[in-house]
């Protein structure tokens, strides 16, 4: 398949190999690169810098060790300057582990920066030092303490450590902080939290989230016995922080799914899992709720055609994997109606399905609230589903291509279990079968659209036969 002009820079070997000749304290042995990932490559759009126009950008995440310390993980903004343009002006820079380092690559055509700390999210410098962390979250804690449960009253209430872990970070957009708390009483209350989990967002975006979470908390959801979700404890408005009870779990559903393709034969706890699940599912789209925008199909639909083209523009082979496929995805849009809106998940993954400790199931990840027709989630839940069955288990990291055979024994043993999934599902709250499978084929075209971003054309292959193999089932 034809190369991009980019290709080199979206791959971590190339990457790891430009810096160890770049980067004075790796040239020289002082500090060693022990790994380096490739995130959320995209087009710049018109955040390009200037004379850059058709930049791409990217997130590297640096794995430095220096000597014998433990090594810390730096999380770098790419730039991938197109041909002709020019890079960014060098500026003084610190070194490899400094605020603010710096470094063009230019073999790669690429442009690295790293902040230690996010102008947009200031609430994660402040839950990622104790001390400000412990302030943050000491006046919240005590709001929810001194109840029946609690005998020790808010007053005391007086944090001796918090550890945080960052789950996942989004350079200037969010983060997700989990934090293990230490209390000063010698008396411990079995009703204060030993973790809490904290959103971070841009403050003028954060209270949204904030206040999505409030209203599934005052919704039937909150004693709903088909699913737990997490206790709002506070929001924090000049951070941008909200933080919520920490679900303890034993794995996730994406775990569950994993261990079980990863062997000949289905768990035999998943099935059961999957049931459950819908079961939780159907009761958070008939909780009530009316918060969140809404999704509509229109919508969705002109956003994927429009990363497509620009997609395509760059990556010669992208279309001639796609050919027609999302032509027929528009017209099978045209052949049933929506179901009316509901409250949505938004983003319903499997790894948002947390299998709880000592029996039950939560839900978890509401940044996304949203009014759509329930088949939004749904067709998102089971195409990740069967993106974690084929792609994610038995494979090495640079995959390629499956097989026909197994494509089809894997695809076949995903049938069965949405088979019984949307079963469970029905069972609790009504959904249209058809476009249950329109929104999963819109899923199934966006995953081929992400391997072909990541430069993977093997992965890509693999998603365009499943897109293909569920389109013909929907064509008939």
């Amino acid at each position: 398949m034809e190369s991009t002009w980019f290709e080199r820079a979206a791959h971590p070997a190339h990457v790891s190999a430009a810096l160890a000749s770049e980067v004075p304290e790796l040239r020289a042995g002082t500090s060693e690169l022990v790994g380096c990932r490739v995130t959320r490559l995209r087009s710049a759009g018109d955040d390009a810098p200037a004379g850059a126009e058709g930049a791409w950008t990217a997130t590297y995440l640096l794995t430095v060790r220096d000597g014998d310390a433990v090594p810390t993980t730096l999380a770098a903004h790419g730039t991938l300057v197109p041909p002709g343009a020019d890079p960014p002006a060098a500026d003084p820079t610190p070194g490899l582990t400094g605020d603010g380092w710096s470094c063009w690559l230019p073999d790669l055509r690429l442009h690295l920066r790293t902040w230690s700390a996010d102008a947009d999210l200031p609430g994660l410098a402040a839950l990622t030092h104790e001390a400000s962390a412990r302030e943050l979250l000491e006046p919240l804690l005590r709001r929810s303490a001194g109840g029946p449960d609690d005998p020790h009253g808010a007053d005391d209430v007086r944090l001796a450590g918090c550890t945080a872990t960052v789950a996942s970070y989004k350079p200037g957009v969010r983060a997700t902080v989990c934090c293990d708390l230490e209390y000063a009483t010698t008396t411990p209350s079995p009703a204060r939290p030993h973790a809490v989990v904290a959103k971070v967002h841009r403050p003028d975006e954060g209270r949204a989230v904030h206040d999505a979470l409030e209203a599934l908390w005052s919704s039937p959801l909150r004693t709903s016995p088909a699913v737990r979700i997490a206790e709002p404890l506070g929001y924090v408005d000049e951070l941008g922080v909200s933080v919520q009870s920490h679900l303890d779990h034993e794995l996730t559903l994406k775990d569950l799914l994993a261990q079980s393709f990863a062997g000949p034969g289905a768990d035999p706890r998943l099935v059961d899992a999957l049931r459950t699940t819908a079961a939780g599912i159907a009761a958070l789209h008939t909780c009530g709720i009316t918060d969140g925008p809404e999704v509509r199909w229109s919508d969705e639909l002109a956003a994927v055609e429009a990363k497509h083209a620009k997609l395509a523009a760059v990556v010669p082979w992208l279309t001639d994997l796609t050919g027609d496929a999302l032509a027929r995805v528009a017209a099978a849009g045209e052949r049933h109606a929506p179901d009316p809106a509901a409250p949505a998940h938004g983003s319903l993954r499997p790894a948002q399905v947390l299998l709880l400790d000592g029996g039950g199931l939560g839900l978890i990840d509401f940044d996304k609230v949203a009014r759509a027709e329930p088949a939004v989630d749904l067709g998102l839940f089971l195409t990740k589903m069967r993106h974690t069955a084929v792609n994610k288990t038995g494979e090495p990291d640079e995959p390629g291509e499956l097989d026909p055979a197994r494509l089809e024994e894997r695809s076949a043993r995903v049938d069965a279990l949405a088979d019984a999934f949307l079963s469970a599902y029905r069972q609790q709250a009504p959904v249209t079968l058809e476009r249950v499978r329109l929104w999963e084929s819109l899923e199934l075209f966006s995953l081929v659209l992400s391997a072909a971003k990541k430069l993977l054309p093997d992965r890509a292959a693999t998603c365009a036969a499943m897109l293909e193999r569920h389109l013909a089932t929907q064509d008939r």
